[in-house]
């Protein structure tokens, strides 16, 4: 029996990949013992939580107009139903936070912070450079994890991902946070960047091949937005595609070379929608004039043979 007291309602997502229904509470306030999900106001189903809850019912595209409530055992009490999940109206779960924070100024021997927020039902793993190094542990406030890097030295400069997985017996998710730079000593030269495609595609390219590129990491007006790596064996340069990006910003990127493995300064400031010179048309009218002067040549080479020849024989028959 539901009272009229009732807790505030949670929010239902879509998980990303499966599309299965996902109800939580909002900033983690409540755990969740038992959730209902309904169709169109109809009970469709329950499932027992771990905090928050997993509908396993695969991809609901097809369902419109869910909802969901739930059962808090520790207030004894229920929550409001949650707001309506449609095809043209979803919500997805937040992916993790994550900051660097540097205690004093950027040097070697200096103490850092990573700090990852994220829901509290999930546990959080530090990767850098692609590769595990940590659990994280949680702090008091339990939506935050740390991990601290005492006396950091050059050798932990990289870019740092939170991975954080929350799983019961039947179902897991998994959502990673972006990459995001530590930079603890000097930094090689500044990618070159590129609006190309139309300004659907930017590319941050080392200028003269110089470096291999790890990855990259795209800024918007100062922000960071995305991070990518090279393509195939295209290790100088990374591509970010811009397309549902507005015009008018400015774009900046910034990345981290295989030999050395260093941070490269920041790019000059390149503006979408702006006057740039599109370097794919620029190297094509460029190999095309120089086949032209290739030509050219060719024929002055066989004209001046040519009449070298009759000057020769003119002078011959003069003789």
């Amino acid at each position: 029996m539901i009272s009229a007291d009732q807790l505030e309602e949670p929010q239902i997502y879509e998980e990303e990949e499966t599309g299965a229904p996902v109800c939580a509470s909002k900033n983690s306030r409540y755990k969740y013992d038992i959730c209902v999900l309904y169709l169109s106001d109809r009970y469709l189903m329950y499932a027992g939580c771990s905090g928050f809850c997993i509908f396993a019912i695969g991809h609901p595209s097809a369902q419109n107009n869910l909802s969901c409530s739930c059962y808090v055992a520790e207030a004894s009490k229920w929550t409001r139903h949650s707001s309506v999940f449609t095809n043209e109206q979803k919500w997805h779960l937040e992916k993790p936070h994550i900051e660097v924070m540097i205690h004093g100024p950027a040097h070697s021997e200096t103490n850092v912070t990573v700090k990852c927020s994220t829901y509290t039902f999930f546990s959080c793993e530090l990767h850098k450079n692609t590769q595990r190094i940590e659990q994280m542990k949680r702090s008091s406030t339990d939506s935050e994890i740390y991990y601290d890097i005492q006396n950091a030295r050059t050798e932990n400069e990289g870019f740092y991902q939170c991975v954080c997985v929350y799983g019961n017996p039947r179902y897991s998710i998994e959502k990673t946070s972006p990459h995001v730079p530590l930079i603890l000593s000097d930094q090689v030269d500044e990618p070159e960047i590129q609006l190309v495609e139309n300004e659907a595609k930017i590319v941050c390219a080392s200028k003269n091949r110089s470096y291999q590129y790890q990855m990259c990491i795209l800024y918007q007006n100062g922000q960071q937005i995305r991070d990518a790596f090279p393509e195939y064996n295209s290790t100088d340069r990374v591509s970010f595609h811009v397309a549902d990006l507005p015009t008018g910003s400015n774009f900046s990127c910034l990345c981290y070379t295989e030999n050395p493995s260093k941070w490269t300064r920041n790019s000059s400031g390149i503006v979408k929608g702006g006057k740039y010179t599109d370097y794919t048309v620029m190297n094509t009218i460029r190999l095309g004039l120089g086949f032209v002067v290739i030509l050219w040549m060719i024929v002055l080479a066989v004209e001046s043979r040519y009449q070298s020849r009759r000057y020769g024989a003119f002078k011959k028959s003069q003789s």
